[in-house]
């Protein structure tokens, strides 16, 4: 009898032992989800102003585009002409010298 009650408690603690490994320690916590926008990656950005810009075959042109998209509410200030262009949606923002230098 004494043996099997050892048994009993061997066996329980490794059923408990297993049931434990098994659960998850740590409820997963939700990631906050980012916005799906629909954009083009700064290559492609690029590849497209390039190819709208309408160019003589002896053309000489600059083109900078910004680093990173810009969000909405930025605000884009030209200083010659002291005019301001406010972001509406997600965009990309190029500078075309049409006269470099």
């Amino acid at each position: 009898m004494k043996t099997q009650t050892i048994l009993y408690l061997i066996l329980s603690g490794i059923a408990l032992f297993l049931l434990g490994a098994c659960s998850p320690s740590e409820t997963p916590q939700a990631q906050p989800e980012e916005p799906e926008i629909d954009l083009f990656q700064t290559e492609d950005a690029a590849k497209f102003i390039l190819s709208s810009l309408d160019l003589g075959a002896d053309a000489q042109v600059e083109v900078r585009l910004h680093a990173k998209i810009l969000n909405p509410s930025d605000i884009i200030e030209e200083g010659y002409t002291a005019s301001k262009h406010r972001v509406q949606n997600y965009e990309w923002f190029a500078l075309v010298d049409k006269v470099p230098g």
